[in-house]
């Protein structure tokens, strides 16, 4: 069961104020033993000590509880249903009485009960003792006693919960300072997001704790994290309504889910890759930049944990000194690709007014070659010549145009019409036919837009190897949708690989740049790509990329 709910703005001190947050464990420690002592005093099976911090609120928490040896009793800060205790806002005896949590199917239940309400500014509580069943004998609770005991519940309560405030906002003020060095150090977006997920997980003492920024599409994807032990959970897009995370993007709210697989109010959350995590509860927090949310943070425990709203406050404050970094961060990470694009400017005229008519020069004199000579095998080899220098000329000019273009990020979604009328589309006068084939989709498909970039990639990179080095006579290119995945091949009918670089070839370490390229632009998405002797003799390149 997940009963958590969104949090009002302007709820922290107050929150900080009624319950145990983070590391902090005042209102614990202050009424654990109290709460027992008045167990024995009135001769209770169990006693119970509950809060609820707002008007309005569907459960109470448990301050402490305290019960006869192997008691089964709620946990510190769990969430019970109130509606048993709503009515009691007198002291009152009553025949039977069932405290049920509503995070997981725990009740205590009791045969009999007193409970005696109390009031503060803040909130409403509620002392609770009662019997169990299978009692011997007849056991008399003292309503006037307890009646009497519940001030003393109360003033504990106020007391440390005023400790536990100024303590969690000192250290949520220290890991602020620790967000703010990190920045200092290092004016990177990078360094401060794992300086935010440090931060998170030693204020809350949660066993992990991640960091998820959006992309060009919406989507969000861990950016840092702190003992997230698995590839793909690490490696998860979240769409921008989607679990947890989305839930805090558009509520722009802290949201906890005290048992994520089974918490109704989220959206096609990720369950496959959260449950094999392990983990079981969180509490995420979006980072506000204005009106935007610029970054979501997550705390989540392997077990059932009962998150509060104090929690949410320690992690709401430190979320406002993480959006306050990164915006120093993106303003310095902005003049310093500024200062980055007018060095790359420069280095595009240069290269345009040394190389790039160089090249020009040699492809003329190897066209005029080519012309004037009548042998086939002088003829054969300005073409060749021609043919190399038009495509170092077609690179360079690409090259070139990225130097002096500012970055232009990928569309989010591409189809595979506009992917296969590309790659059909030749780069040169000289290329080798080519044939394309869509397989398994259907052409108005499409794919998310940084694989198609890298699909793109590694094609032009393999197809440019067939024209200069192959000596085919046609390549044939495939692009095929398998489920989650894309897959992309280049082959041709060419002289293929001599063994020997075949076996350089295999190796990831290879010095072969081109291969070298293919990979890591396959890489950057999360795929990869084997370039292997095909079936027809030639070379064959295979890329397979998460579609």
């Amino acid at each position: 069961m997940s009963s958590a709910r969104t949090l009002p703005l302007g709820w922290e001190r107050r929150a900080l104020e009624s319950f145990d947050g983070g590391r902090s464990h005042e209102v614990q420690r202050a009424l654990a033993q109290l709460v027992e002592q008045i167990r024995v005093s009135l001769g209770a099976d169990v006693a119970v000590a509950a809060y609820r911090a707002r008007p309005g609120e569907p459960h109470a928490r448990v301050l402490a509880a305290a019960g006869a040896e192997a008691s089964a009793l709620p946990l510190p800060n769990e969430p019970l249903w109130l509606a048993p205790l709503e009515g009691a806002s007198r002291p009152q005896a009553l025949r039977e009485l069932a405290l049920r949590s509503t995070m997981r199917p725990f009740a205590l239940e009791l045969v009999s009960a007193l409970v005696v309400p109390w009031s503060h500014t803040s909130g409403r509580g509620w002392l609770v003792a009662g019997m169990l069943p299978g009692r011997v004998g007849e056991a008399r609770l003292d309503l006037g006693r307890a009646r009497g005991q519940v001030g003393s519940v109360r003033d504990a309560h106020v007391l440390a919960g005023l400790r536990g405030a100024a303590r969690l906002q000192r250290e949520v003020a220290r890991a602020g300072e620790r967000i703010a060095a990190a920045e200092g150090e290092a004016p990177d977006p990078g360094v401060v997001l794992a300086a935010v997920a440090r931060a998170a997980r030693a204020l809350l003492g949660t066993e992990a704790a991640y960091v998820a920024l959006p992309g060009a599409d919406g989507s969000f994807a861990m950016a840092s994290s702190h003992n997230v032990r698995t590839a793909a959970f690490r490696h998860l897009r979240i769409a921008p309504e989607q679990g947890l995370g989305g839930l805090a993007s558009v509520e722009q709210q802290p949201i906890i889910s005290f048992n994520y697989a089974e918490d109704r109010r989220l959206h096609d959350p990720p369950l496959a890759a959260t449950l094999a995590e392990g983990l079981v509860s969180a509490l995420c927090v979006p980072l506000l930049v204005g009106d935007a949310v610029a970054g979501l943070v997550y705390v989540a425990n392997r077990e059932l944990t009962p998150f509060t709203q104090a929690d949410a406050a320690v992690l709401h404050e430190l979320g406002r000194h993480a959006a306050a970094g990164l915006r120093r961060a993106d303003l310095e990470r902005q003049r310093r690709a500024a200062t980055r694009q007018r060095e790359r400017e420069e280095l595009a005229f240069r290269l345009h007014d040394s190389v790039v008519r160089g090249l020009t020069e040699i492809s003329f004199e190897a066209d005029a070659g080519f012309h004037v000579h009548e042998q086939p095998a002088v003829r054969d080899r300005f073409e060749r010549i021609g043919l190399a220098v038009e495509g170092c000329l077609d690179a360079i000019r690409q090259e070139l145009s990225r130097l002096v273009s500012p970055g232009e990020r990928p569309a989010a979604r591409t189809s595979l019409a506009e992917l296969v009328e590309q790659l059909a589309t030749p780069t040169s006068s000289r290329s080798v036919p080519r044939r394309v084939e869509l397989l398994g989709a259907r052409a108005g498909e499409a794919i998310p837009g940084p694989t198609a970039s890298a699909l793109l990639a590694i094609a032009h990179e393999a197809l440019r190897n067939v024209d200069l080095h192959a000596g085919a006579s046609e390549a044939r290119v495939t692009l095929a949708l398998d489920g989650a995945s894309v897959r992309l091949t280049v082959e041709d009918d060419g002289r293929g690989l001599p063994d020997a670089t075949a076996v350089a070839l295999a190796d990831e370490a290879t010095g072969h740049l081109g291969v070298r390229r293919m990979r890591r632009a396959a890489e950057d998405v999360g795929g990869g790509v084997v370039v292997a002797t095909g079936p027809r003799g030639g070379v064959l390149v295979e890329a397979t990329l998460p579609a």
